[in-house]
């Protein structure tokens, strides 16, 4: 899923925080989305903390709510779309 990808472009401080929030909510009983479905809660769950809650995944990495260009997924990513399209 997307969000697996997203999920590295998160301060991992901030990471473990936002995972004990939905580990949290898991526990109490208010979670009820599938087992494989977490990563998917916890981006949201992270993304809904952030200033203008809610935003979708691209304007989240374009407005730097997720940090893309300090994660080594996301510059092996670029590097692999331009060797892809052909771009320097």
């Amino acid at each position: 899923m997307l969000e697996d990808f997203c999920c590295d472009m998160i301060d991992q401080d901030r990471l473990a925080i936002t995972k004990e929030c939905v580990d949290l909510g898991v526990a109490k009983g208010a979670a009820t989305f599938k087992a494989a479905h977490y990563t998917k809660a916890v981006v949201h769950t992270y993304l809904a903390l952030q200033d203008e809650p809610g935003r979708p995944l691209g304007q989240a990495i374009t407005a730097e709510s997720l940090r893309s260009a300090a994660s080594p997924t996301a510059r092996l990513f670029v590097s692999w779309l331009g060797r892809l399209f052909g771009a320097s």
